[in-house]
């Protein structure tokens, strides 16, 4: 979910922040992916026809899915680097069961067949998805096998892509997450490749007259994954406590609103602020040359793929994309102008 309303209110309270941008503007550019969000978008799609299989009947979705995103940055010379969630922490334990009941329900909903329409039928299935620890390994056996670099982070992949913008590691984060903002991201870019928005954080602060410390509290206010919001306290006056009390300690010192007895906001401004990451640098991060026999092998021998597509695949690695999985990666200045100027 993210921060409630976060993208709404931005794009209602500032002029600048964010932009409209297309994938060929990444050309050269080094993407922090959150994998299990790119993951959940493509099976989701998937499953609302039906899933793709090999001929022992085991689902290859998800092969389908990793392909397809590492073949399109390639092909327009972007450099990924995938996380995988870890372990979330424990301050989001109550969302996680409230979204397992919600699964629950969709699969006994589908299971028992309770007079749904087919766009029901959409509907329990998309809330029922769930990526297995088999379907996580074999997205990362395929990324090895390719040469593109993944990371596992010790908790959640928000603060772990995060971390590697901070670093200089990666140039934006490419997720719909609106609480990457929150975790510090300074490039966040959402969308789909042709209708892309890219969100910088540092202009956003600017324009909003709050230090990063005051966003993280506003975002809070707003609700997250981490805690249940205040009630009475909406977007609007959030925002407005937030500018005169700066913080969420001296709002509930005002003893004018009802508090949650659960509301732990100041554990939930450590995760933000300080999270589990795994500490790497820029020289850890490698694209390697793909094995693409043992690619074709894969494909063809354990996921069914038509010999003739994964000719098409081996191709695409082949005819001049090595120089973007052999580490040699050309930095380049994007040009000024209004579309691009986010990324200076």
């Amino acid at each position: 979910m993210g921060i409630r309303n976060l993208n709404k209110f931005i794009k209602e309270k500032i002029s600048d922040g964010y932009t409209k941008i297309n994938i060929n503007d990444l050309e050269d550019k080094v993407v922090a992916i959150d994998t299990s969000l790119i993951l959940y978008q493509f099976l989701i799609a998937i499953k609302s026809t039906d899933d793709l299989k090999n001929k022992d009947g085991k689902i290859t979705s998800h092969i389908y899915a990793i392909l397809t995103k590492v073949l399109t940055y390639l092909k327009k010379r972007i450099y990924p680097i995938f996380v995988f969630d870890g372990k979330p922490p424990e301050i989001k334990t109550k969302t996680i069961q409230h979204r397992n009941q919600i699964k629950k329900k969709a699969l006994d909903n589908l299971k028992n067949d309770v007079c749904l329409t087919d766009e029901d039928k959409k509907k329990m299935l998309k809330r029922s998805l769930k990526i297995t620890e088999e379907q996580i390994k074999e997205c990362k056996e395929i990324l090895s096998i390719i040469g593109i670099p993944y990371i596992e982070s010790p908790t959640e992949a928000d603060p772990q892509c995060a971390y590697l913008v901070k670093e200089g590691i990666a140039d934006s984060v490419i997720s719909d997450d609106m609480d990457l903002l929150a975790f510090g991201t300074s490039k966040l870019i959402r969308g789909k490749s042709n209708k892309l928005e890219i969100y910088n954080l540092n202009i956003i602060l600017k324009e909003l007259k709050l230090t990063y410390d005051e966003f993280v509290e506003l975002c809070i206010l707003f609700g997250c994954d981490y805690c249940d919001t205040i009630k009475k306290i909406g977007v609007k006056r959030a925002y407005e406590l937030i500018l005169k009390y700066k913080n969420i300690e001296s709002i509930i010192k005002l003893n004018k609103y009802d508090i949650p007895e659960d509301y732990n906001y100041k554990a939930i401004i450590d995760y933000f602020k300080n999270p589990p990451i795994l500490k790497i640098k820029k020289k850890d991060i490698k694209w390697l040359p793909p094995n693409l026999d043992l690619l074709k092998d894969k494909l063809i021998n354990d996921y069914d793929y038509n010999p003739a597509n994964v000719t098409s695949i081996i191709n695409t690695l082949e005819n001049g994309y090595y120089n973007v999985i052999c580490g040699n990666i050309k930095k380049a200045n994007f040009k000024e102008s209004k579309k691009n100027y986010l990324f200076t």
